[in-house]
């Protein structure tokens, strides 16, 4: 299986027009200036792991997202109409570049998780991760593959949760498992926007966001004896 590069290139979008950039970086920072990759072509979501195609997504209004693969160093645009949809999309490429997992919300309250089979320009069709009746996001895969971690509300909290893939990208039988549950007032995920949220997986680690709620109970005397 091909390993993504060591990271060289940082994608930085403009904050005031929608415009890609790209900046080589060296082990003591940027090697240069930030040269512009594509303007109104979306937001940067995943690349290859040969660096040669990015995948970018934008919003169509309200509602609808579309997602747009950018072929470097060409230029050449393509866009994915299998992907149009309610907005979520998340586009993040499985290791071997041959699977694409993104979500589809049908409305705030809900977030449902697909796979794709990725290959060059194309994606075949949408196969259902989850059940789309709670809240799935941040979905991201495994080093090896064969699965997706995810934040999911399922069980009334949200957690962390996995679920294993056949090779055939399908969600195997009882293949959910629940990974860490983060049902604690102190520590949690569940009041935290969507914007702060965060997951990566390596291959024995997974770090992720969480809110930490603390706070102090102080008692103090009254001078002077009154009611």
């Amino acid at each position: 299986m091909p390993r993504r590069p060591e990271t060289k290139t940082s994608l930085l979008p403009s904050a005031e027009r929608l415009v890609t950039y790209v900046v080589t970086l060296g082990p003591n920072g940027p090697t240069g200036l930030p040269q512009k990759l594509c303007e109104d072509c979306g937001g940067p979501s995943d690349w290859s792991s040969d660096g040669t195609v990015l995948l970018l997504q934008i919003r169509l209004g309200p509602s609808a997202g579309a997602a747009t693969l950018l072929k470097i160093p060409s230029g050449e645009r393509v866009k994915l109409h299998a992907l149009e949809g309610p907005i979520g999309l998340e586009l993040t490429l499985s290791p071997d570049d041959r699977w694409v997992a993104f979500g589809r919300s049908p409305d705030p309250g809900r977030r449902q998780i697909f796979v794709a089979a990725f290959a060059s320009d194309k994606i075949g069709e949408p196969i259902p991760v989850t059940d789309g009746q709670q809240l799935d996001s941040h979905d991201r895969w495994s080093p090896d593959g064969r699965l997706l971690y995810f934040f999911s509300d399922r069980d009334g909290f949200r957690c962390l949760w996995a679920q294993r893939l056949d090779p055939a990208g399908r969600p195997l039988p009882d293949g959910l498992m629940e990974v860490q549950h983060l049902h604690r007032a102190q520590l949690s995920a569940s009041d935290l926007p969507a914007f702060q949220m965060g997951l990566a997986v390596s291959r024995n680690r997974i770090v992720f966001t969480l809110n930490q709620r603390s706070g102090n109970i102080w008692m103090g005397e009254r001078k002077g004896g009154g009611q």
